[in-house]
């Protein structure tokens, strides 16, 4: 990478999609692959929009039980 602040920029390859969510590259295509993760296709190539992704992530998010509970 060459430094660029990710969080910044909306539309993104599958190498810095890797570093922004924190995942290997390998898991990202097996996401793209299995149609698990919101994606743009450009031909062979894939680029991701970070809003959607971001949505995607809230919605996979495990939520721990309260002490109330």
């Amino acid at each position: 990478m060459d430094g660029r602040d990710l969080s910044a920029k909306r539309f993104q390859d599958v190498e810095e999609m890797s570093a922004y969510l924190g995942i290997s590259k390998w898991l990202i295509y097996k996401y793209v692959k299995n149609r698990e993760i919101p994606f743009i296709p450009f031909g062979r190539l894939v680029r991701f929009d970070r809003l959607a992704v971001e949505k995607w992530a809230e919605k996979r998010m495990v939520r721990g039980f309260s002490a109330t509970n």
